[in-house]
């Protein structure tokens, strides 16, 4: 082989050596820029994630908050009494009297709330709400008076028949303002999806039962205190509970008449019997104590 043909021959097993070392190398970095694309991706991904886990549930100023509970009052005190007998019946011949007393039962109670944040520890509320339910009658130490007899013809021990207790729609209507005191978020509030609560406040409660003793409701104040807890299950809702006590003074006034008899020619009014002497119209009710235990449970929405 000559010279010249030797040259020729290894120059072109240096320019394949060459080629072959090129495309390798592109290869390598093409690799290489694929890594490092999947390593930022990942990054990216990481971050997203960091971000999704940054929302710390604490209870926040400023916030407005619409709450809706549900639950049940328990209603069982005396709302009318007479130290007297009052009359609870009266037929064509006889006119009935006993000790009598209604008293109220437990009461479906939903409440609407409108709220403001003050501080992580400090909220304020306006509320609104009412219950329903029936009453039931006592009565006792009956006695039945003939209507063409005196005072003095007395017959005691009457028995009661199915029809001659009331037992009618008592219904409730109440509105006010409450402050709730969250006792473990002071500072900047903390941090946890649990906040207990205590809470108290005034409120305006209408009192109204259907009975032939009175014609109106009766209009009391209420006293509120409690505690309850709150959970926050995300920036927007929390579920709330909570067990209250009330007290209310309740004073109705008596009807104008008891029964409206012979297509409103013979008006009865509510009758008093005393224990010596003749009937007598009640002029007004004494006071009640009505005290309530409530528990209710719902939902929060914060904006």
């Amino acid at each position: 082989m000559s010279c010249r043909s030797t040259l020729l021959t290894l120059g072109l097993v240096a320019l394949t050596g060459l080629g072959v070392t090129a495309q390798a190398q592109t290869s390598a970095e093409r690799t290489f820029n694929l890594k490092r694309k999947a390593i930022a991706d990942t990054t990216a991904s990481q971050e997203v994630q960091k971000e999704k886990t940054r929302y710390v549930p604490r209870l926040s100023p400023g916030q407005l908050e619409c709450s809706l509970t549900l639950g049940y009052v328990d209603l069982g005190a005396t709302l009318i009494s007479h130290p007297e007998r009052l009359i609870y019946k009266r037929s064509d011949e006889y006119t009935y009297y006993g000790d009598v007393e209604l008293v109220g039962e437990q009461a479906f109670n939903p409440i609407l709330r409108i709220g403001y944040v003050l501080k992580p520890w400090l909220a304020i509320e306006g509320l609104g709400g009412f219950s329903v339910s029936e009453y039931s009658t006592k009565i006792s130490q009956t006695v039945r008076i003939a209507n063409e007899g005196t005072a003095d013809q007395r017959e005691y021990n009457i028995p009661l028949e199915e029809f001659d207790m009331e037992q009618r729609s008592f219904i409730t209507l109440n509105g006010g303002a409450r402050l709730l005191y969250y006792p473990l978020d002071h500072g900047e509030g903390m941090p946890s999806r649990w906040h207990p609560f205590l809470l108290g406040g005034l409120s305006r409660t209408l009192f109204s039962i259907n009975s032939n003793y009175t014609d109106e409701g009766a209009l009391s104040t209420t006293l509120t205190g409690g505690g309850g807890i709150r959970f926050i299950a995300d920036n927007l809702i929390s579920v709330r509970m909570e067990i209250l006590y009330s007290r209310s003074t309740v004073k109705f006034d008596p009807a104008e008449n008891f029964l409206s008899l012979n297509e409103g020619t013979l008006l009865i009014p509510v009758l008093a019997l005393p224990e010596i002497g003749p009937p007598k119209s009640v002029e007004e009710f004494g006071e009640q104590d009505v005290s309530s235990l409530s528990w209710a449970f719902g939902f929060t929405a914060s904006f």
